[in-house]
């Protein structure tokens, strides 16, 4: 049985014109082995501007994170100085304790002093009119409470709570 090479040899001893445009094919064929398409091209910088796209996107979502973290961060350290300087005021000022009183970290972050009846009910400080001191529960819990807008907008908050004792 001839295979295929050997019909191919044999058919180039037989016609010489085929032994020339085997020649030329054969050339043109490793030109062509040589170098890369347009389509080829085309499709691998497709591939990269994808997986650049990805690696941007990964870039970005890691920066906002940061930022919402070191804005909570920041928020933490705040209200933990203003519940650790709580302690050490009279009773009687942080009843008339403003927000000015307080000093921010931030100037993006809004403060929210508020301390609680014996019915439950928040009552901002400094304490309203309508509100008697003897209402007021002892221990006395008061809420700090830090708001700002986050890197998308957002609005987010943190707070904490100390208990006072008259």
């Amino acid at each position: 049985m001839i295979g295929y090479e050997d019909s191919c040899i044999l058919l180039r001893a037989i016609c010489p014109e085929l032994r020339a445009m085997d020649m030329r094919d054969a050339s043109s064929t490793t030109s062509a082995e040589q170098g890369m398409t347009l389509v080829e091209i085309m499709t691998a910088a497709g591939l990269i501007g994808v997986a650049f796209l990805f690696i941007l996107g990964a870039v970005l979502s890691v920066n906002e994170t940061r930022a919402t973290v070191q804005q909570q961060a920041r928020a933490i350290s705040e209200l933990s100085s203003v519940t650790e300087s709580l302690r050490s005021v009279a009773f009687t000022e942080i009843l008339e304790l403003t927000d000015a009183d307080i000093a921010l970290l931030a100037p993006d972050q809004d403060l929210t002093v508020e301390c609680f009846t014996t019915d439950g009910e928040a009552v901002p400080l400094p304490l309203p009119a309508d509100v008697s001191p003897g209402a007021l529960p002892n221990p006395l819990e008061v809420r700090v409470t830090v708001t700002w807008n986050g890197p998308r907008g957002r609005m987010m908050s943190r707070s904490a709570s100390v208990l006072l004792v008259r």
